[in-house]
């Protein structure tokens, strides 16, 4: 019985958000912050932050994240989910207030990551320590927002977000500039998990494995 949920397991796994690269990594977008060595924690003009928004119909655990992209991360990613701003009917994550003392639904900074090449880029991903756990959208978060940002010490450095063949625009930050952006390119990444059944839907699996295990116990 325990092959058999198993199976059922592999079988319900799904890309919730598939947004692969162009082959030559289209218009590329920084995004990216400098970690200051010193205790100012000083920033720079070049810090700039991606917010990349997809939907969820339903309920899910996200088990895998990979996106694409070029340049300084030697000091590893900040991962962010971000829900949609409250305030606003507009493509805009509640990140535009994260200097204010908003934080993410989700986020997770790490140096433990796969890497790979992929032509004049790289490809990243990682299977999550902890799953994370998202609701579906609905009228009072229409849209979820994942955000990757590349931490670096050098100064100026910065790190290239891919362009995705399909998906929705970028909700774009610079800090030199003081402005946000809505741009039309949307980001290359992918996310990967299982879907979260309803009370009823998972008494049913339970039911019917449980009804395969007597039956074979009268075998």
């Amino acid at each position: 019985m325990t092959t058999l949920l198993a199976i059922g397991a592999n079988a319900v796994a799904q890309n919730y958000v598939s947004q692969p690269p162009l082959p030559n990594g289209g218009v590329f977008r920084w995004s990216q912050l400098w970690i200051d060595p010193s205790p100012a924690g000083n920033d720079l003009d070049s810090d700039a932050i991606c917010y990349s928004g997809f939907t969820l119909n339903q309920n899910a655990t996200i088990k895998r994240l990979d996106w694409w992209g070029k340049g300084a991360h030697e000091l590893g990613f900040q991962l962010e989910i971000w829900r949609q701003d409250p305030g606003t009917i507009a493509y805009q994550p509640l990140g535009v207030f994260r200097e204010q003392g908003a934080h993410p639904d989700w986020e997770l900074t790490t140096n433990n990551y796969h890497t790979e090449a992929f032509g004049n880029f790289l490809h990243h991903w990682i299977d999550l320590p902890n799953p994370v756990q998202l609701a579906a959208n609905n009228s009072s978060n229409p849209r979820w927002f994942f955000s990757v940002i590349a931490n670096t010490g050098v100064p100026y450095a910065t790190w290239d977000w891919a362009q995705a063949t399909n998906g929705t625009g970028t909700f774009y930050w610079i800090r030199g500039q003081h402005m946000f952006f809505l741009v039309g390119d949307p980001r290359a990444f992918k996310i990967t998990g299982d879907p979260v059944p309803e009370p009823a839907t998972m008494v049913g699996l339970l039911f019917g494995a449980g009804f395969i295990g007597i039956r074979r116990l009268r075998k």
